[in-house]
């Protein structure tokens, strides 16, 4: 016996289109001579130019002669409409793509339905709010999304709303999606997800405080064993102190945490800006009227710099603890006493020289790590050199720079 597709029963009449038309006709009703604009589900309000007209009358025309009659199109589309718009709508505009990569449908609604069956069903969806009704419901009759809730908004859907109070500005998801429907401009609302404005979360450094904190910790508590071991020969362990307040605070804490963020966020910047390189996808920003520049170098490079000094803190206090309970455990330096002798072995330059030195340091890992990405060509290998020489250019840079600023310090007695 044939079955149906249960997923069909869980879509709800449609909430856009009716809703535009009922105010639409309740506008008209009360204002009966107001000529009416309608955009509200996509019409148009100015006429065909010239030059269309004067095409689709030459296209009737070759229809009617046996020797211009065309039936069925190629699949791709024509070939000389595929190479007139990659001339005039890309590559006059610096991106490279080629006749043979356009693809030319006969529509977005069916492409839309169409394009869901090479993903799978566990993906998160995340859609705006209002939308384009066949986003939402070609994915709930494929499955992939729970049933509706008295708002009609469906269970598995992340939606992005658009209202005055935002602007009519979508916002970047805060969770984790894995597929966003974008549509520039989004019919019927003209708007769009603008990711520098909106905050792109450009980085992962946020993510990289447990492990600073877990090394700077241990290497202050190594450096103050052996700084202990090695003073009690003289008598002098409490001096431990200053030798850990003045290296944390100048030099460990930055370069420790420099080297961390760019073995792990310049890595991941690389990787991400190199994999978006492969996959065309920043040749699709151009497409699109967005600067790559704008959208994924800047706010990349903004994230590090800001960062840096945070972490560098952290990085600074973890160290200053580990050397703090390496003290009282292997010098019988009770906290107490550690606090009062670094106050008196440190004072405020100490500690912001270290906080100085770390926006340049993260604006060096943010030049290098976004140009290697961008130096990307189109191959899986040519991305791991890249990611490989990004760690590697970074760490040798932050070093140098590190010195360079321990001497000009030293040279201004700061």
């Amino acid at each position: 016996m044939a079955t149906i597709n249960d997923n069909y029963l869980k879509l709800k009449a449609g909430y856009l289109f009716p809703e535009i038309a009922r105010r639409v006709n309740a506008f008209a009703e009360a204002h009966p001579d107001a000529k009416i604009i309608r955009l509200g589900i996509g019409d148009v309000t100015e006429p065909l130019p010239q030059a269309c007209r004067d095409a689709m009358i030459k296209a009737v025309e070759d229809m009617g002669d046996r020797s211009t009659f065309k039936g069925y199109g190629p699949e791709q589309g024509y070939a000389w409409l595929r190479e007139k718009i990659a001339a005039h709508d890309f590559q006059t505009r610096g991106c490279q793509i080629d006749a043979s990569e356009i693809f030319v449908s006969d529509g977005s609604k069916c492409d839309t339905g169409n394009i869901l069956d090479i993903f799978g069903d566990n993906n998160t969806i995340a859609v705006t709010d209002p939308v384009y009704p066949v986003y939402v419901d070609t994915n709930v009759m494929a499955g992939h999304t729970g049933e509706a809730n008295e708002k009609g908004e469906y269970e598995g859907f992340v939606y992005l709303p658009i209202t005055a109070e935002n602007n009519f500005t979508a916002q970047i998801p805060s969770e984790k999606v894995d597929l966003i429907y974008l549509c520039f401009p989004n019919n019927p609302n003209p708007v769009e997800v603008h990711l520098a404005a909106n905050g792109h979360r450009a980085c992962p450094q946020q993510r990289s405080v447990p492990l600073i904190v877990t090394i700077n910790f241990t290497v202050g508590a190594i450096v103050a064993q052996q700084g202990i071991f090695e003073l009690l020969r003289f008598g002098a362990s409490t001096y431990v102190v200053d030798l850990i307040g003045i290296l944390v605070l100048r030099e460990l804490g930055v370069l420790l945490t420099s080297i961390m963020i760019a073995g792990r966020s310049g890595s991941a910047i690389t990787a991400e800006i190199g994999s978006m390189k492969v996959r065309e996808e920043i040749d699709a920003l151009q497409a699109m009227g967005l600067s790559p520049m704008e959208v994924l170098v800047v706010p990349r490079i903004l994230a590090l710099t800001l960062s840096l000094p945070l972490l560098t803190f952290v990085a600074d206090m973890s160290a200053l603890f580990g050397g703090l309970l390496m003290s009282w455990w292997y010098g019988g330096i009770s906290p107490a006493a550690f606090i009062a002798l670094l106050q008196t072995a440190v004072g405020l330059k100490t500690f912001f020289v270290g906080l100085i030195k770390a926006p340049f340091m993260g604006l060096v890992i943010g030049l290098i790590a976004t140009q290697e990405g961008l130096a990307t060509s189109g191959s899986a290998e040519s991305l791991g050199w890249q990611v490989t020489a990004s760690v590697v250019k970074s760490i040798f840079t932050v070093i140098i720079l590190d010195g360079l600023f321990a001497i000009f310090f030293t040279s201004i007695n700061y």
